[in-house]
């Protein structure tokens, strides 16, 4: 049973090309990235953010290890969870409730736990949970100009064409960017046109988006280019991001979302990729070491449950965080998962192979 209880809860083997530090300055990378793009078209709401949530972060790991009696930071934890928490808060939100859910992430969430390593949930999910359900209503009044909100109302209202793409609605409607056609128009007259390639009119829009939203989708260029990154570095477990993705927007395909609402086969996958921290929840959180399942079967199951479970919660109940709650919901579970890890795993690797060492040493005497 000691046996058991040591390697169910012990710090994980995480086996990248990357050692943990060099891993977590990638991720802040990646995540200042979108910040910064994000940034430039809020006059600097989303880096106020961030920077809350940098100094709360910073503030309750300083305190921790000061109670602990080993002053300082050690590791870049406390900076890549307060960015990560960053990128799933609307720009417009009050930067006190983004310091507030750093606070609880670090020192809740992680804290308690007995520090970087031990955690069973993600602590920037943790903590974003906790600024969500805390503070709901200034969530919602932070998100209700947002494109994905205005879609919803229309859907609950039957009063959408099914026929139109989602963004083809957004600009009819004032949500659109003037210059997302000119771009799409200037690429298809050049560089497409050569291929026979047309892009979908206003797809752009999303790159330079400068209207209410979540951070991570108002900097998806930026986070893109720090995946790309992360990637090439082999920072994080890329399959895992891909089979996310597979997953997530074949169901998408095959219920109809968005365009061609409830006809099967028909779906705008890019929208629904590009939008909802989708990107964020494929690459940042689920891919996430500490709070994952510890063999190969095991990750893939709860990256199937993730994908599965974002599908249900941002299209059955129109939520636009329903990636960043299916993760949350499957680190409740990884507990479990590691229970069914010990009893097949385990007990039938690893102490198989010391059973047939024993008997080997017994027969030798």
């Amino acid at each position: 049973m000691a046996l058991r209880a040591k390697t169910l809860y012990n710090r994980p083997l995480v086996n990248f090309s990357r050692s943990t530090p060099e891993r977590l300055i990638l991720v802040c990378i990646c995540a200042l990235l979108a910040i910064g793009q994000s940034a430039i078209t809020d006059r600097g709401a989303s880096l106020i953010v961030a920077l809350s949530a940098l100094f709360g972060a910073v503030a309750a790991e300083l305190c921790l290890n000061y109670a602990r009696r080993k002053p300082g930071l050690h590791d870049c934890s406390s900076f890549a969870t307060a960015l990560i928490l960053a990128l799933l808060m609307p720009n417009t939100i009050n930067p006190l409730i983004a310091g507030a859910a750093a606070v609880f992430a670090i020192a809740v969430v992680k804290g308690s736990f007995g520090g970087f390593g031990l955690n069973w949930l993600n602590p920037a999910i943790g903590g974003w949970l906790f600024a969500r359900f805390s503070w709901g209503g200034a969530f919602n009044q932070a998100m209700e100009n947002s494109p994905f909100t205005f879609l919803s109302n229309l859907i609950k209202a039957n009063t959408i064409s099914f026929d139109s793409s989602p963004l083809s609605i957004l600009n009819a409607n004032g949500f659109g960017v003037r210059n997302g056609n000119r771009i799409t128009s200037f690429l298809n007259d050049t560089v497409f046109s050569v291929f026979n390639i047309e892009l979908p009119v206003n797809y752009f829009d999303f790159f330079i988006n400068p209207g209410t939203g979540i951070i991570a989708d108002r900097g998806v260029f930026g986070l893109l280019l720090g995946c790309a990154v992360l990637i090439a570095a082999k920072a994080n477990r890329f399959v895992l991001s891909v089979i996310y993705l597979a997953v997530y927007l074949f169901l998408l395909r095959f219920a109809g979302v968005f365009t061609g609402v409830g006809v099967w086969g028909f779906s705008d996958m890019l929208f629904c990729l590009l939008s909802g921290s989708t990107l964020t929840a494929a690459f940042l959180l689920v891919v996430e070491p500490v709070s994952a399942p510890k063999s190969v079967a095991g990750r893939i199951v709860a990256v199937v449950l993730a994908a599965s479970l974002s599908f249900l919660f941002r299209y059955t109940k129109m939520e636009i965080f329903g990636a960043v709650l299916a993760v949350a919901c499957i680190n409740t579970v990884t507990p479990f998962i590691r229970l069914i890890e010990e009893r097949f795993f385990y007990e039938s690797s690893y102490f198989k192979k010391w059973r047939l060492v024993i008997s080997i040493s017994r027969s030798v005497r």
